[in-house]
């Protein structure tokens, strides 16, 4: 994380634009997993008017790193005090029915809700909300996440793959995404790459859907 030599305004801003703001509605469907969340527009609506009103305005773009590209948070006070995050790790291919230029977007979509969310302190209308299920390859048995993720929670998370890829039931795969929405926020949130982890496990499940779909 960057930030500049000192951000006394900027936190003192930020906490006064907080106090004002409320958790983003959830107001998208994804169609795959058959659960509520907030988009970036309502993430971004939410935090307009507190954001402006406290001289803080936030930017966010594409950086290639040593590890690859990241999508970067940037907040900024009408001071010239500033913070940068460390960035969401971009991850996505290209799969049935989704180009790569339709993967790149849904995963961009997708790191600057949750880049957005973590810099201004948001939270969604409650704890289970996602999208981003085009970010990944259609056979994900054979792709793993970088593991950068707490051990414990990595091996909850492949157990859960696991019995997904071995699902052939459509219905039951969705009730366990549901089932197991305080794992995927606790994932989400448990490091830089936590939400590239929970986007390749709800992509996981969504595909095996779209598979059992189209085979029956």
């Amino acid at each position: 994380m960057l930030m500049s030599d000192q951000i006394d305004a900027l936190a003192t801003a930020l906490a006064k634009a907080q106090g004002s703001m409320t958790p983003a509605a959830k107001d998208a469907k994804n169609p795959h997993l058959r659960n509520s969340y907030a988009d970036l527009p309502s993430v971004v609506e939410t935090a307009r008017e507190p954001l402006s009103t406290n001289g803080l305005s936030i930017s966010q773009f594409p950086l290639q790193s040593s590890s690859g590209m990241r999508l970067t948070t940037m907040l900024m006070h009408n001071s010239g005090q500033y913070i940068i995050d460390d960035g969401l790790p971009l991850e996505y291919e290209a799969s049935k029915g989704v180009n790569l230029a339709q993967a790149l977007g849904s995963m961009l979509t997708y790191c600057r809700r949750y880049g957005y969310m973590g810099m201004t302190g948001i939270v969604a209308a409650d704890a289970t909300e996602d999208d981003g299920t085009k970010a990944g390859p259609p056979n994900q048995k054979r792709q793993k996440p970088p593991a950068t993720i707490p051990p414990e929670l990595r091996k909850q998370a492949g157990t859960l793959a696991d019995s997904i890829n071995a699902s052939n039931d459509p219905g039951w795969i969705s009730d366990q995404i549901d089932a197991n929405g305080e794992l995927l926020e606790a994932i989400a949130i448990s490091g830089p790459d936590g939400p590239a982890w929970r986007a390749r496990l709800e992509s996981v499940a969504s595909q095996r859907i779209e598979e059992l779909n189209m085979s029956a």
